[in-house]
């Protein structure tokens, strides 16, 4: 087979045609320049550089958030690492996502994990140099990215994307309400330059640190305000550059030079002393710098972006879904992202995914096309290259007040709107894990919400009862039809049977739930000695060991009291695990059947030997005596047969099958059969009848086709009136026709008051 291949590349490469790789990129490339028409062209630009604008503030922003402090000095590095982020994840899900306008974007829930793992690393390299500190920083981001980029490709090559749907929604509440929070103090220490304290209230009443921290908060709420109320497109650019102008506005008023405003920490004057060029990439020389040991102290955090990122990605996806209407292929964009994260680590940038705010922009301007993309791209690239230094004349204040606002409106969802909308406990969770990860870190504050999460998870799921329905033999009775004595009998003496409909994943302070619902049954002196405890489980999804243990109990009680116990419908999972309840002791009190109508039917046998035992056996009614009875007079009986044809059947036959149309009804003379529906292998028994028994009525009055099929159990006799019959029978003996059709009344009402009784119970 390698032969085969080797040589159909070497004829590809001798016909000039492109394989592998190549072959995909020209592909991609074709399908671009199809959609450079005037028509995508043209929405195309104007999203790219709308989104643009947001994109480079907001990764000013986060770099600014993350590059501070001791490490002050290398922002315009970290922030030409965090842009190179931008422009290769833009550059992959370009020619991979399935999403034509998908646009990535640096994402705000890793950055402020990162934040608070590097502030935690430079804190503990306390002998370190600024450059070895930074480069530890740089490696720690990097890392992060590349293990989230791969953990996305894994999963999305596995398509388990939809398993994220099982974290318990209070965790992921409180995580992004702990992110919020990080990243208001974060753009506060931005806007001020100072590294701000959760615990230390100083700042506050410092006139230099108001001074600045006001008016970025003030910009931050006002941004927030005006974004509930207004989404266009055009919204975020027009507050952006609103903003900087009324800051030079202020700074010509005020007399404040660039070099004073820089001086003053309202400018970031780095940018414009690093000249134009932001792309300074790591050396191979440069890795024996790195700490690796500090890094190996933040593992936890580190972790945590994973499990979060992949979360985060997939509510994105959902959400884009949902806004522009359009299906998207989860597993693919998770390929698509893993790639281009695992190329982004490399070059030192952080997590980023698709942004719902803006693929959505781009959806509703119209630009349906990769061009997006491609415009977003090349201007990550004029910025990182050639104007660099533009990038100096961005306020402080503007910057730390767009993570403020990106913290504020995470804030308003899961803490004001939270207090509306979640119950008390949730919402206890959301904040207890947000202060949790501001006081103590990500890793801390998440498995506190797990944990707790768990925890309320079994309390709940411990109030649902295992018993979803508590019957008799009294109301519940198998489908097999019996002589009227026994009817009767069955129905006044069922009490000696109990039957427990079982349900969900049965554990823990369950499992005594059913424990002590069978003690209290026998100790319940208006009820007869118990003989027969029903346990049917077709509804159970699984047991703990607990379970298995109190079965295990219920079993010497079972020897102690004298009663059967009857297991049905049990999963052969199930069966194998309660194997110590079947033996020893078990093997004379336990019997296992296929379904409940089974099980109940044995019960039902055993307690019919009793009443045969003390004298109160009977036979079943034959069809002439039957019919005497119905049709009140011997000589009617001789009238109606002489409509009826009898029939013979062996063993097996189909007398009828599922879908036949309505021919007539019969009349068991002899013999037995089963109403039962087959379904994917499996067979439900409907009803089982002998002797002096009718069936295929309901279609022969309602004129519908069979529901079930009719199968001889044994070789039978049967009596068959035909609707051809019937109608002669009506015109010629309508006094026998109308007595018919009276004894047919009776056996179905029969039929459905014995199915009220049942419901009746299962009601109650």
């Amino acid at each position: 087979m390698s032969k085969i291949n080797s040589q159909k590349n070497r004829d590809s490469r001798q016909s000039g045609k492109p394989t592998g790789g190549s072959q995909f990129i020209r592909q991609k490339m074709a399908q671009l320049l199809k959609e450079l028409q005037p028509l995508n062209l043209l929405p195309s630009l104007v999203a790219g550089l709308v989104i643009s604008v947001v994109s480079i503030s907001f990764s000013s922003a986060f770099a600014m958030l993350i590059f501070s402090g001791e490490i002050s000095e290398f922002l315009p590095d970290g922030l030409g690492f965090l842009l190179f982020g931008q422009f290769v994840a833009t550059l992959v899900m370009m020619l991979v996502s399935s999403v034509r306008w998908a646009v990535p974007l640096l994402q705000n829930s890793p950055i402020a994990i990162l934040a608070l793992a590097s502030s935690a690393i430079i804190a503990n390299m306390t002998g370190s140099t600024s450059q070895v500190k930074f480069l530890t920083v740089a490696a720690v981001i990097g890392l992060a990215t590349i293990l989230t980029g791969i953990s996305f490709w894994v999963i999305g090559q596995l398509k388990l994307g939809n398993l994220v749907r099982y974290i318990p929604y209070p965790v992921i509440g409180g995580f992004l309400a702990g992110s919020g929070l990080i990243l208001v103090i974060g753009g506060i220490s931005v806007m001020t330059g100072t590294s701000i304290n959760l615990l230390d209230f100083s700042w506050l009443v410092k006139q230099d640190l108001l001074i600045k921290f006001i008016p970025g908060l003030g910009f931050a709420l006002l941004m927030l305000l005006i974004m509930r109320r207004s989404d266009h497109f055009l919204t975020v650019p027009i507050i952006l550059i609103s903003a900087v102008a009324i800051f030079y506005l202020i700074l010509w008023l005020t007399n404040t030079s660039i070099p004073a405003a820089v001086s003053q920490g309202w400018l970031s004057g780095w940018f414009h002393e690093a000249g134009g060029s932001l792309w300074n990439p790591i050396g191979i020389g440069d890795l024996k710098f790195i700490d690796w040991s500090a890094i190996g102290s933040e593992v936890g955090n580190l972790i945590t972006i994973i499990p979060v990122s992949v979360l985060a990605l997939l509510l994105c996806i959902t959400g884009i879904e949902v806004a522009t209407g359009e299906e998207i292929d989860l597993n693919q964009e998770l390929k698509a992202t893993g790639i281009s994260n695992v190329v982004a680590g490399l070059g030192g940038s952080s997590v980023s995914y698709h942004a719902i705010g803006n693929s959505v922009l781009a959806h509703k301007l119209g630009a349906r096309s990769r061009l997006v993309g491609v415009f977003l791209a090349v201007i990550c690239v004029v910025v990182i290259f050639f104007r660099g230094s533009l990038l100096s004349f961005f306020p402080s204040v503007i910057l730390g007040g767009l993570l403020a606002f990106v913290g504020m409106d995470i804030l308003n969802t899961w803490v004001l709107d939270g207090w509306s909308k979640m119950l008390r406990v949730d919402y206890a969770i959301v904040i207890s894990i947000m202060l949790i990860i501001n006081l103590f870190g990500f890793l801390q504050g998440v498995g506190f919400g797990v944990v707790v999460a768990v925890l309320m998870f079994v309390v709940r799921y411990s109030r649902i009862s295992p018993i979803r329905h508590e019957l008799s033999g009294r109301v519940y009775r198998s489908t097999v039809t019996r002589p009227a004595l026994y009817q009767q009998l069955l129905r006044r003496q069922g009490d000696w049977c109990y039957i427990l409909k079982l349900q969900g994943f049965i554990f823990f302070g369950a499992s005594n739930e059913l424990l002590d619902a069978v003690k209290e049954r026998l100790q319940d002196p208006d009820q007869p000695a118990l003989k027969y405890v029903v346990l049917d489980m077709e509804m159970v999804t699984g047991l703990d060991s607990s379970t298995v243990f109190s079965f295990e109990k219920l079993q010497k009680l079972a020897v102690k009291e004298d009663f059967t116990m009857i297991f049905t419908d049990l999963h052969p999972d199930i069966q194998r695990r309660m194997k110590v309840v079947f033996e020893g002791d078990g093997e004379r009190v336990c019997r296992i059947f296929p379904d409940l109508d089974h099980g109940v039917e044995w019960c039902e046998n055993q307690m019919i030997n009793t009443f045969k035992s003390i004298g109160l056996g009977t036979k079943p009614e034959t069809l002439i005596e039957q019919l005497v009875k119905g049709l009140s007079l011997p000589e009617n009986v001789s009238r109606l047969m002489q409509y009826l044809d009898r029939q013979e059947v062996e063993e097996g036959t189909y007398i009828i099958r599922y879908g036949d149309p309505p021919r007539g009804m019969y009349f068991v003379e002899r013999g037995q059969v089963t109403v039962q529906i087959e379904h994917e292998g499996k067979t439900l028994r409907i009803e089982k009848m002998g002797t002096g028994t009718v069936f295929g009525e309901l279609g022969f009055y309602l004129g519908t086709k069979a529901t079930a099929n009719v199968v001889a159990d044994q070789a039978s006799s049967l009596y068959y009136l035909s609707i051809t019959k019937l109608q002669e029978m009506e015109a010629h003996d309508p006094d026998i026709s109308n007595q018919l059709h009276k004894f047919m009344v009776g056996l179905l009402s029969e039929r459905v008051r014995r199915n009220a009784r049942l419901m009746e119970a299962m009601v109650d």
